[in-house]
Parts: structure tokens; C-alpha cells; sequence
């Protein structure tokens, strides 16, 4: 009888976190709608977002924090899962596989579609400027940050035997004690943007812990239906 109920609370909790992995698509996607598709019909630049003044801004600036915030969520979840299983390499390959074949497919497609546009022009001046920077960002794409995600998700993935050892020889004290030293860092910026100085690894690794924190001492409810020896 426990055990069908054990089945039952982690069908339940999967099911949940897939929601929440939707949610936090869909807010990544919104994020960059925000800047792409020009949602305040008053951007002054591509990638600028600037105040001004009227209720689009609010909406626009909203909107793009929250896709802040569902990138986040993604990191969490990784932590979630990854604190307790151990370091596969094909999970690795796996990630850069995908992204590189991903980063190629589309160059070709965007050659493809400009040559059948009669845009030769902008085909030219790729090649023809920082060909080498190029090159890496088509072919390299994780080395060459093109796809900054996907980067520190691999990157993360690298780390994770690191931080689960951690876990393990600290235990929850030392955990909680890493997430308060993390969470103090992140609000610096906010007394001075001349000290943002942490980039995507912090809050990847950051949001790994904070996963890992709720899997290994706030998931109550899984343990609850946990049978005994």
C-alpha cells in the first residue's frame, strides 16, 4: 500500500515540475518577445532596453524580469535532479551535441534562405568580418558564447560532482550557509551597478543549490510516503 502511494507522490511531483519547466519556458520566451518583437513600440535600439515613461514600459520591464526568473527556475530544477546522481559523461556530450548541431543547422538555413532571397550581401559581409569569431560562434558555439544557457547549463553539468561532494561533507548546515554567502552576493549589484561583477556560472551554481537544497531537506512530502526498512 505505501509503495503505490510512493509511486503516486513522485508521478504527482514529476508532473508538477514539468508544469513548471512550461511556466518557465513561456517566461523566457515573453522575456525575449520584450526585446525582439519591440513590445513597447518605443525601443530606442535592438538589445537596449531603456526607461521611459507610459504603462508599456512597466509591462516591458516586467516582462523581461521574469525572463530572468524562468531561467532561474531551470537551474533550480537541474540542482533538484543532479544533487543526487552521479556525473555522467554522456549527459555532457549529449548537451553539446545538441547545441552544435542546433548552431550549424541554422547557419545553413539562414545562408540558404538569404541566397534564395537574392541577399547576397549579407552573406558576404559574414564571411568577410570577424571571420574567425564567427567561425567559433557557428562551430563552437559554447566556447564562443553564443548561447550563454546553454554554457553555463554545461558548464554546471561539469561541476556537479564538485558541488555534490560539498554537499555531502557539509550537509545542510554548510548548505544553507552557501546559499545565505550566494544570496548576499546577488544583492550587491543592487547598491551599485559598478559591482555586477559575477556573471551566468553564479547564478547557475547558485540556482543548483538552491534545487539541491530543496530536494535534499524541504522535500517532506516525498519522505513522507517513503516506505521503511
Amino acid at each position: 500500500m505505501r509503495e503505490g502511494k510512493v509511486d503516486k507522490i513522485h508521478g504527482s511531483r514529476r508532473a508538477s515540475i514539468e508544469l513548471l519547466r512550461i511556466a518557465a519556458m513561456l517566461m523566457i520566451v515573453a522575456g525575449h518577445a520584450s526585446i525582439h518583437l519591440n513590445f513597447a513600440l518605443a525601443q530606442p535600439a535592438y538589445w537596449s532596453i531603456q526607461p521611459y515613461r507610459g504603462i508599456a514600459s512597466v509591462i516591458e520591464f516586467v516582462i523581461l524580469q521574469y525572463g530572468q526568473v524562468g531561467v532561474q527556475i531551470f537551474f533550480i530544477i537541474t540542482g533538484y535532479f543532479l544533487c543526487k546522481k552521479a556525473f555522467s559523461l554522456p549527459r555532457v556530450v549529449k548537451a553539446w551535441a545538441q547545441v552544435f548541431l542546433y548552431s550549424v543547422v541554422l547557419a545553413l538555413v539562414s545562408v540558404i534562405i538569404l541566397a534564395l532571397a537574392g541577399n547576397l550581401s549579407l552573406i558576404t559581409s559574414w564571411f568577410s568580418q570577424n571571420i574567425p569569431q564567427n567561425l567559433l560562434k557557428t562551430f563552437a558555439p559554447l566556447v564562443g558564447h553564443e548561447y550563454w544557457f546553454m554554457t553555463a547549463y554545461v558548464l554546471l553539468l561539469l561541476l556537479a560532482p564538485a558541488l555534490n561532494a560539498f554537499i555531502r561533507k557539509f550537509g545542510r548546515r554548510g548548505l544553507e550557509r552557501a546559499l545565505i554567502l550566494f544570496a548576499f552576493i546577488a544583492i550587491v549589484p543592487l547598491l551599485s551597478a559598478d559591482l555586477n561583477y559575477y556573471g551566468e556560472p553564479f547564478r547557475a551554481i547558485f540556482g543548483y543549490l538552491i534545487g539541491a537544497y530543496i530536494q535534499n531537506y524541504l522535500n517532506l512530502r516525498a519522505r513522507k510516503y517513503r516506505p521503511r526498512n
